[in-house]
């Protein structure tokens, strides 16, 4: 039959667009990652009164994402609604780039499914406002568009080297590390063609000034500002010195010890387990199975391995086609991701490149399926169980947020009873108490309650993980809570126990710096109220 016409790809693609609206609609309230999903809040709405990035709050990002959700919030507002129409636009866009990127990587029948698996599955796993799907997006487009400089009919090779490296600098805009890592992939592409060294060095420099467009732009507009200095202190230095520290374990494999004991602990305590008991460990040992082993400890360095060798046999002789281009460009954005992400050495690594790795994988087990048609359809049906189980607990997962609490900005669902009790005792005694439009600091995760309240944070610190900042920048928010002249601080303490985030961090080292922190930063304050976990905070009277 061959591959649909430009015209059936846009209805395919506008169709998939739309399916994203109908899954995410119904639990556009959902709250899952809750302090991520507020530190791009936070920043944005902070743009929308006029603060700018780096100077006036710190942020460890570029601000693609703040620029496009401040242009969501000053149009209709900063409420739920807003934050979770950017989500859902941003998602139907993803859903329809992928399956752009897949046509270009797959033939009909296998060309769907990367598609299919972030709406059943990505989707319902992240339904948060997210810089890491958005720079995903123009690393698919960047991607495709490079790729197709293999067609043997493909015109304007130059134009489409730079449109690509513009694209590559764009997804830095949203994400400095993924779209650096979208850099260096193109980058190494190019280098595999066989082509003469000075045509090569040609489309190098090509793509080099696509990507240095959106970067020039970009350092104009802090220098405009007067910020570029801020920029490197807070975007790039702070990074490098950070995170390389706290996050150097890249190969710990410790996670993977610590899932085979919680399984085997599972395993060892039923006497008389419940049905509800069966389904969790199940499902929590095909998703290891099939999922972190794979992803984590074995398919990443086999695929990568198999692949460039066999892709390099491919280009030595001149047979190197579409589909190869894009798939090796994807593969080296992931690992090359990976390794620039500073992620937490979890089963999360690579999470936020999720939809990337959904058509890698299904590409690997097409070439399976062609090159040996029982193995490639025995491994594509384990893929498609595990994920299946993965679905099936997300649809359980929905049912569970069925908890209200009502914020002034709007209404969010739980999955904790306890925990929504608790917020709408505190959601109503902070209205009660504390006006809309005051000026309250949160230590150390309580981003998302000030933006649903209508607050405002006025000191330069935002971070929700105190492990990554020193003494002398907690003195810092100390000091600007007296200049801003708070009235107001709502404190929670974390979980002391992050040896499986952090593992660089010990949980006693953690807990005595964030009590040092609570009692600095609280000095001349009086508890005025507790509700669960959160203490706020009211200046003593003079």
């Amino acid at each position: 039959m061959g591959w649909p016409n430009r015209y059936q790809r846009l209805l395919i693609a506008v169709a998939f667009g739309l399916q994203v609206l109908v899954l995410v609609g119904p639990f556009q309230s959902q709250v899952s990652m809750i302090h991520d999903e507020a530190y791009v809040l936070e920043c944005s709405s902070r743009m929308v009164r006029g603060e700018l990035p780096y100077r006036d709050f710190a942020t460890r990002f570029t601000p693609a994402t703040n620029w496009l959700l401040n242009a969501v919030f000053s149009t209709v507002g900063e409420t739920v609604v807003a934050m979770r129409l950017y989500f859902v636009l941003m998602a139907a866009l993803l859903a329809a780039t992928i399956q752009w990127f897949s046509f270009r990587l797959l033939p009909r029948g296998w060309s769907e499914l990367p598609t299919l698996l972030f709406l059943c599955l990505g989707v319902q796993e992240w339904p948060i406002v997210s810089f890491h799907w958005d720079a995903t997006i123009f690393t698919l487009l960047a991607l495709g568009v490079l790729a197709d400089r293999w067609r043997k009919t493909s015109p304007n090779g130059i134009r489409r080297l730079f449109l690509s490296g513009f694209l590559c600098g764009l997804a830095v805009l949203f994400l400095q590390t993924k779209g650096l890592a979208t850099c260096l992939g193109a980058g190494l592409l190019l280098l595999l063609e066989p082509l003469s060294g000075a045509r090569k060095a040609r489309n190098i420099g090509v793509l080099i000034a696509g990507a240095a467009l959106p970067g020039v732009a970009f350092l104009l507009w802090l220098s405009v500002n007067g910020i570029l200095e801020h920029f490197f202190a807070r975007a790039i230095t702070f990074n490098t010195s950070r995170y390389l520290i706290l996050h150097r374990s890249y190969l710990d494999l410790s996670p993977i010890w610590n899932e085979f004991a919680v399984l085997a602990q599972g395993w060892s305590s039923f006497g008389q387990p419940t049905l509800a008991a069966w389904w969790s460990w199940c499902w929590r040992a095909t998703a290891f199975t099939g999922v972190d082993l794979v992803k984590f400890a074995g398919y990443y360095p086999l695929l990568a391995l198999a692949s460039l060798l066999a892709v390099w046999r491919r280009v030595r002789a001149r047979t190197f086609e579409v589909s190869d281009a894009a798939f090796l460009g994807a593969l080296l954005a992931l690992l090359l991701a990976s390794l620039f992400d500073f992620g937490r050495p979890n089963r999360y690594r690579l999470h936020f490149q999720a939809p990337l790795w959904n058509a890698v994988l299904i590409y690997s087990l097409y070439s399976l399926y062609r090159w040996r048609r029982w193995l490639g359809a025995s491994l594509t049906g384990l893929v498609a169980a595990t994920y299946l189980l993965h679905g099936l607990d997300n649809l359980l997962s929905w049912k569970a947020y069925r908890y209200p609490v009502d914020f002034p900005r709007g209404r969010l669902y739980f999955n904790d009873p306890r925990l929504a009790s608790y917020l709408n005792q505190l959601s109503q005694s902070l209205s009660a108490l504390v006006p809309r439009g005051s000026r309250v600091y949160a230590f150390p995760v309580q981003n998302l309650l000030v933006w649903l309240q209508g607050y405002s944070n006025p000191t330069i610190y935002l971070e929700t993980v105190p492990v990554l900042y020193s003494q002398e920048e907690f003195v810092n928010a100390r000091r600007q809570i007296e200049e801003g002249k708070v009235q107001w601080l709502i404190y929670s303490p974390l979980d002391p126990g992050l040896n499986g985030d952090y593992p660089n961090v010990s949980p006693q080292e953690f807990a005595r710096d964030q009590e040092w922190a609570r009692q600095m930063l609280t000095e001349g304050f009086t508890p005025s109220l507790q509700s669960g976990p959160m203490i706020l905070y009211k200046r003593k009277e003079p």
